[in-house]
């Protein structure tokens, strides 16, 4: 477009009036903004100026000289984009070139999330959650992270934090369209080198990185702590470690309401009844609860049980190492209801130990804490049990598949006196 055109572009066809929703911009005082493809130089950008306020003042309007006219041409559009991660992100992904393996803008992390079937439903605490994130993220250098066993909603809360309100998707508040998610599991190389590289270039943006171990947090906030970065960091792991001088947020077990009121959503055929005791069974897990939906659903007939590996590891030993004498103990307490651990029950945390584990009960008792501290042996009075019921139920039935018919028989004469 040549000046006579971009000053075309304000009129009516065959008309020296301007266009309505034009008029009503500068009319307004507001700004009007002619983007072009183009590359142009200053003074061709002049000469595009010039015009347009001669047509404006073909028009009669008063403020011909003073309109807030711009045009951003080839030039300042590339400028724009290459300062914000997002805008990046989305420009190579349109190209079909990810800057990194996995990296996603906000949108199209929303769109693939595993959990888009079901909305979000919020309860107070999640609400101060989101509202801590906002906060601690709307300006650069700031650091945030997100733990807790896998399944309980991590990355859904961290993709609701930014999701805007309905109809207000392009409100200036809002940090979505600055939000960049990428997945450290993905084995991406350097990924604290090329971030690095990032804060000097002064791109500005939101990053999100999932399944972050505590190294790469540190290494991550090292970078977008520096002086020159303009980026914020939210990290997210299934591995409860705390890092120091992080705002951390330690996601714990849904209520059961929380649980049956997202499962209702999409499982309308199920019965109230059968929801209920599908969300009390899932124990505070979103996850659980869904993967025991869909078990219901196909009819299947072991669907108390855990058959996801992957997240059975991960629930299991996070990012520690697996160990066969701790897997032999949460297995073996997994076979009863509850055992006793305090020291007027310790009569069957000894017997558990020495009878079926066939280790000491110092041994028992340091593998139990472990597992206390992780989150998957729960503490309630005087007794232990394994968490969630389908971990439980999937131990269990391991231990009792590889054991012995005849140590199985004198095992179950056992269980039954304790």
């Amino acid at each position: 477009m040549g000046p006579a055109d971009c000053a075309k572009e304000l009129h009516e066809e065959k008309s020296n009036q301007l266009k309505p929703r034009v008029e009503a911009v500068l009319d307004a005082e507001g700004c009007y903004v002619l983007f072009t493809t183009q590359a142009l130089n200053e003074h061709k950008i002049e000469e595009r100026i010039k015009k347009m306020r001669e047509a404006i003042k073909a028009a009669g309007k008063p403020y011909a000289d003073t309109a807030d006219l711009r045009i951003y041409d080839a030039n300042k559009i590339r400028d724009w984009t290459n300062r914000y991660i997002s805008a990046v992100t989305a420009v190579c992904l349109w190209l079909g070139r990810p800057l990194l393996p996995g990296m996603q803008t906000w949108e199209r992390w929303s769109m693939q999330s595993e959990d888009q079937r079901f909305l979000f439903v919020p309860s107070d605490i999640t609400d101060k959650y989101i509202l801590q994130l906002r906060c601690d993220l709307a300006e650069p250098r700031r650091v945030a992270r997100i733990v807790g066993l896998s399944g309980l909603g991590k990355t859904r809360l961290a993709l609701e934090a930014f999701r805007p309100l309905p109809g207000e998707e392009n409100a200036a508040g809002n940090l979505h369209h600055r939000v960049v998610y990428v997945d450290a599991a993905f084995g991406i190389p350097y990924l604290a080198a090329t971030i690095s590289d990032w804060c000097v270039q002064g791109l500005e943006g939101i990053l999100v990185v999932d399944n972050c171990d505590l190294a790469l947090h540190k290494d991550l906030q090292r970078q977008v702590g520096n002086a020159q970065s303009r980026l914020s960091l939210l990290t997210l792991d299934y591995n409860p470690e705390v890092a120091p001088g992080t705002p951390t947020i330690h996601l714990k077990q849904s209520p059961d309401s929380l649980i049956k009121e997202m499962l209702k959503q999409v499982y309308k055929n199920l019965p109230e009844a059968e929801l209920s005791r599908i969300a009390a069974f899932a124990q505070g897990f979103p996850r659980m609860a869904v993967m025991l939906a869909d078990a219901r659903l196909n009819e299947d007939p072991e669907m108390g049980n855990l058959k996801d590996d992957d997240l059975l590891e991960k629930l299991l030993w996070g990012r520690k190492s697996k160990s066969d004498q701790a897997r032999d103990v949460i297995s073996t307490c997994a076979l009863f209801e509850q055992v006793g651990f305090t020291e007027d029950r310790e009569e069957e945390s000894l017997f558990v130990a020495e009878h079926i584990c066939r280790i000491s009960l110092d041994d028992f008792y340091r593998h139990v804490q472990d597992f206390i501290q992780h989150g998957v042996i729960d503490k309630y009075g005087r007794y232990i049990r394994v968490v969630p019921a389908p971990l439980a139920v999937r131990l269990a039935a391991d231990w009792w598949r590889h054991c012995r018919p005849e140590r199985a028989r004198k095992l179950s004469r056992w269980t039954e006196i304790l």
